[in-house]
């Protein structure tokens, strides 16, 4: 009877430390020092991957859709780093692709509703690209 209440109690000990009941996801964070904190002032350790597509062929954005997101978030990232080509928002100068925007919105809706953060990455090495 000792052993079941044992392996119980660390059952429940091991159950009680996931993250996956009651504890709040950040929605902001910010910097403090060197490290991230979130809003309810704990760490955060970003767990990331590059997102980009430097085609021009494919309006500089990676064809991922929704589930890519739900896949990244499921495989443990908690953010994104978003390549934004420069060539792709401004392709004359004072001139900016609003099609373009319209899509990096929609990614970084699609990764806010899969709790990934989204970091943006301007790119300019395919500047004057014709």
């Amino acid at each position: 009877m000792k052993k079941v209440a044992i392996v119980l109690l660390v059952g429940l000990l091991f159950w009680s430390c996931t993250n996956e009941r009651g504890v709040p996801m950040p929605s902001k964070i910010t910097v403090k020092g060197d490290i991230f904190i979130d809003q309810y002032g704990r760490q955060v350790i970003l767990n990331g991957i590059n997102v980009v597509n430097k085609n021009k062929d494919d309006n500089y954005l990676y064809k991922g859709g929704q589930e890519f997101y739900k896949l990244l978030k499921q495989q443990g990232f908690n953010c994104i780093r978003l390549g934004i080509i420069w060539d792709g928002l401004e392709p004359q100068p004072g001139v900016y692709n609003e099609a373009y925007l319209k899509e990096l919105d929609k990614r970084i809706a699609w990764a806010a509703d899969n709790g990934l953060f989204v970091v943006l990455d301007m790119h300019q090495d395919l500047y004057s690209v014709k």
